[in-house]
C-alpha cells in the first residue's frame, strides 16, 4: 500500500491552499515529514497514514482514493522548493 502523492497534493491544495505548514497542522504531523513524503521517494509510514486517515474520516473524504498499489514519485517541479 502506497500513498498516491499527486492525489494527496491535490487534497493539500484544496484543503490548505497548497500550504505545507497549514496542511501539516491540519494532519497533526511535522511539516518536514509531509514535505519529504510528497517531494521525494520516501514512503509514508503507518503513523502518517493513520493521521491522514483520521483527517479524511473527519471530512468524509474517501481515504482509499489516496492509496495506490504501486509507489509514486512526485515529479511536479512546480511544488518543489527552489534553493
Amino acid at each position: 500500500m502506497y500513498l498516491d502523492k499527486s492525489r494527496v497534493r491535490k487534497l493539500m491544495d484544496n484543503s490548505a491552499d497548497g500550504s505545507y505548514n497549514k496542511f501539516a497542522r491540519m494532519l497533526d504531523v511535522d511539516v518536514g515529514q509531509l514535505h519529504k513524503i510528497l517531494n521525494s521517494d520516501s514512503n509514508a509510514g503507518p503513523k502518517f497514514l493513520g493521521k491522514l486517515m483520521a483527517f479524511c474520516q473527519d471530512r468524509n473524504i474517501n481515504f482509499i482514493d489516496l492509496i495506490t498499489t504501486v509507489p509514486t514519485i512526485q515529479s511536479d517541479e512546480a511544488h518543489r522548493v527552489k534553493r
